[in-house]
């Protein structure tokens, strides 16, 4: 991925600024970590389509995809009004409210169909806790298996304590349970980890494998461990006060269609993540399988991150909710013949 650099960077945010809308049209700005090509990118065009077929042109939607800086600036700008919606992950999302965190549970999922069991029946609670902070949501939906890239062979948990491993600095808790269990976190901003990646200042990136072949991040970290540490969810969200702007007749059926699009982006995303995978080994990269004793290590790491963050990044209840619901599917699923 081309490095954006301070100058063009730069220009984007005075853009954001002073770019006008055209005449009699309402521009709402869209900003996303996302780069430019990406599946994210393109669902976000094709939602810019949606609000100006519905409302006739009068609104523009604005997309601005991997040039406003990390999620922690995103939020901020949404919050003074540069911005006015954003495409964001789970940790963007919880600097807004937590409560969508809880199916973000180290090794909570084994696959995607518990996650989407899970989350049709959580969905509403998320929805209303964003509403209560003043967004909308527009979609929900995937964005991959996060699993741990290395710069040096790994399977175990022990290989991987002692790496400097790259940690989000708006999740206290997350880092106390890293730390806690053994690694050792580095807190940088996500527009930080690559050329901390080529400088050795950190050893381990926690990625989806599309995201590691968007910002070819896998180049400096050419080892995989086999284990889906947790799933990345996201969701775009648009301002009330932006919201409100929108005619009334058009937002019931702007916000049908952005929900289709963020379904049929979760379809493309993980049919992507296969593709990205395949991509990254014919190109070198190493993927290590952990044998069932090295397993069942990571389950227990997992449950132990859990007894920190629950409670603390993540709300006790709800966590406790997203379990339940997941051990009953499981049962459920047990039963069937």
């Amino acid at each position: 991925m081309r490095r954006v650099t301070v100058f063009s960077l730069s220009c984007a945010l005075l853009a954001l600024a002073a770019e006008p809308a055209a005449a009699g049209k309402i521009a709402i700005k869209m900003g996303t970590v996302a780069p430019q090509g990406t599946v994210w990118h393109k669902a976000m065009l094709e939602m810019a389509e949606v609000f100006s077929q519905e409302t006739g042109g009068q609104i523009e939607l604005k997309v601005y995809a991997g040039v406003v800086g990390d999620e922690t600036t995103i939020v901020r700008k949404l919050r003074i009004g540069q911005l006015h919606a954003a495409t964001l992950t789970n940790s963007g999302l919880a600097l807004i409210t937590t409560e969508p965190m809880a199916v973000q549970l180290p090794m909570l999922f084994d696959n995607y169909q518990e996650q989407d069991a899970v989350f049709a029946q959580m969905q509403p609670l998320f929805d209303q806790a964003l509403l209560d902070d003043g967004y909308v949501t527009l979609t929900w939906s995937d964005g991959g298996w996060f699993y741990f890239f290395t710069k040096r062979p790994a399977t175990a948990v022990s290989d991987v304590k002692g790496m400097k491993m790259w940690m989000w600095a708006n999740d206290p808790k997350a880092l106390q349970a890293f730390a806690e269990i053994g690694f050792s976190p580095v807190v940088l901003s996500s527009v930080d980890v690559i050329p901390s990646l080529q400088t050795g200042l950190i050893e381990v990136f926690p990625t989806t494998p599309i995201s590691a072949v968007a910002l070819q991040s896998y180049r400096q970290t050419p080892h995989m461990i086999d284990v889906r540490w947790g799933s990345l969810i996201g969701g775009t969200v648009i301002t009330k006060q932006a919201w409100d702007r929108i005619p009334e007749p058009a937002r019931a059926r702007i916000r049908a269609r952005c929900f289709e699009v963020g379904n049929r982006l979760t379809e493309a995303v993980r049919r992507e993540e296969a593709n990205a995978l395949a991509a990254m080994k014919s190109k070198g990269l190493v993927v290590h399988t952990p044998s069932g004793e090295q397993m069942a290590e990571w389950h227990a790491m997992a449950k132990r991150s859990l007894a920190i963050v629950r409670g603390g990044s993540v709300d006790a209840a709800l966590a406790d909710r997203a379990l339940q619901l997941r051990d009953a599917y499981r049962a459920q699923r047990a039963r069937k013949p």
